[in-house]
């Protein structure tokens, strides 16, 4: 029998290489035949499970075989709405804590030049100018936050602990209220 064979398919060339996602894996997926798309797909009837950033719209269809799609990155809203993926195909999301910090680390780098008046600083020295602000106080600032999932938990918590008063929403409409202080 034939060894299964993935399909790397991404599209976000600033991001992440199909090439290089696909040397990423080799070593932890032995014995699994990995292609690129669409410089190297090979015999699409033979490939199970795909890779995907979310963009390649309408490439499932192509994939007879397809069992699995694995989607890098946030969201899988973009495959749902793709007419040529089978309702039988089974999607995986990323869930891992690494992107979550990293997602969240980028929100609180945002807000902290916000609150720390970074442009405020950046706009009077290019004018060589000094006009000091008086900052604001962290415990007495907000930040809220929508969507308490995964990646929104995690910034909650990142936003705690660095002193904010943080409110979340969540689409459920039973909530439980937690403290996310640090």
């Amino acid at each position: 029998m034939a060894s299964p064979s993935l399909l790397v398919a991404t599209t976000n060339e600033d991001w992440l290489l199909p090439e290089s996602l696909r040397e990423q894996l080799r070593p932890l997926l032995p014995g699994v035949d990995l292609r690129c798309w669409p410089d190297d797909p090979g015999d699409l009837d033979a490939v199970v499970m795909t890779v995907v950033d979310g963009g390649c719209r309408g490439i499932f269809g192509r994939l007879p075989n397809l069992r699995l799609v694995q989607k890098l990155g946030a969201g899988v809203e973009n495959l749902l709405a793709d007419a040529s993926l089978r309702p039988d195909v089974a999607i995986a999301r990323l869930n891992a804590g690494t992107a979550a910090r990293e997602m969240a680390e980028y929100c609180l780098a945002y807000v902290m030049r916000e609150h720390r008046l970074v442009r405020h600083y950046a706009e009077t020295q290019a004018r060589r100018e000094w006009q000091a602000v008086e900052p604001p106080l962290t415990a007495s600032t907000t930040v809220g936050l929508l969507g308490l999932g995964h990646t929104g938990g995690t910034a909650a918590l990142l936003f705690a602990s660095t002193g904010f008063r943080v409110l979340g929403w969540i689409r459920a409409r039973a909530v439980v209220s937690r403290n996310c202080s640090a």
